[in-house]
């Protein structure tokens, strides 16, 4: 379901009928010329800016190369506004408003973590073996990592191998165009929203496939020190399904027992997870 599709088609047909612009009372009428032109300025205030500063959208927001961190307890690396509002907000609460966005940040670990679903999503989405090599020189020259994840051709492309393989960079790494090298090292963990995780562990359920999870909340704000953190033991989750065995903080109110999301938040907040390599503060180079 691609909402930031149907925002552009509604805001593109909205230009095309001239919404924004006055036209003779005896076509459309003044109040309804008034009437279209509030809701484009309105609905385009609402994706443009205030998706991304309440935390409601994040892939196919309008933060696109704009390299802006929106989920952490600072409130972001934006120089003017804020982001991820309703997280920061919601971070400790248990109301049902805040059910979608509650929950903080969590880390979850490689080991102890398996199942397709966790390895395409997060842990194999690094995919700089697969640039051409000027392209990894630029990335080693501008980028302080050098890496290159899929996080978003990984979602929107999930469980649709065909085209996910038609994509520009596997595509020509089947034509041969893009020679590879060795593949690095997975991160050994990827911080994320608790809504995410969520989200993870529906796709998961619904796949089918025996997984398992290991997971802790985390309660610093920056992913340099989300990488360092070291909780108490008592507060990680080790979860296996389908046998239902947890261990750990395990909880009504743990991650893997809580329920989906709501359906319309599923639908418009896809967040980038946040790879835990040790180097730093900022977003990492992703799709």
């Amino acid at each position: 379901f691609d909402t930031a599709g149907l925002l552009f088609l509604g805001l593109g047909w909205a230009y095309l009928s001239r919404a924004l612009f006055e036209e003779a009372p005896e076509i459309t009428g003044s109040a309804d010329v008034t009437l279209r032109r509030r809701a484009v300025i309105v609905g385009g205030i609402g994706y443009g800016f205030l998706a991304p500063i309440l935390g409601l959208m994040a892939m196919a927001s309008s933060t696109m190369y704009g390299n802006v961190r929106q989920f952490d307890g600072v409130g972001g690396n934006h120089l003017i506004v804020p982001t991820g509002l309703l997280q920061k907000w919601c971070r400790d609460s248990r109301s049902m408003l805040c059910s979608g966005f509650g929950g903080g940040m969590v880390r979850l670990e490689r080991k102890g973590t398996s199942g397709s679903v966790f390895d395409e999503l997060y842990f194999l989405a690094d995919i700089t073996h697969e640039q051409p090599p000027y392209a990894r020189k630029m990335l080693d020259a501008s980028n302080y990592t050098g890496r290159y994840f899929e996080f978003y051709a990984a979602r929107n492309y999930f469980d649709r191998g065909k085209d996910h393989g038609a994509t520009a960079l596997h595509n020509e790494k089947a034509g041969d165009v893009a020679p590879t090298a060795p593949p690095l090292p997975p991160p050994s963990s990827i911080a994320m929203p608790a809504y995410e995780l969520r989200r993870a562990l529906r796709l998961a359920r619904r796949r089918g496939e025996p997984f398992s999870v290991k997971y802790v909340p985390l309660s610093s704000s920056l992913p340099s020190a989300w990488a360092v953190e070291k909780p108490p033991k008592k507060n990680y989750v080790a979860y296996a399904w389908p046998s239902g065995i947890c261990r750990g903080s395990c909880g009504a109110d743990a991650l893997v027992h809580l329920p989906r999301p709501p359906l319309l938040l599923l639908s418009l907040l896809h967040p980038y997870p946040t790879p835990l390599l040790g180097d730093g503060d900022e977003p990492h180079c992703t799709t």
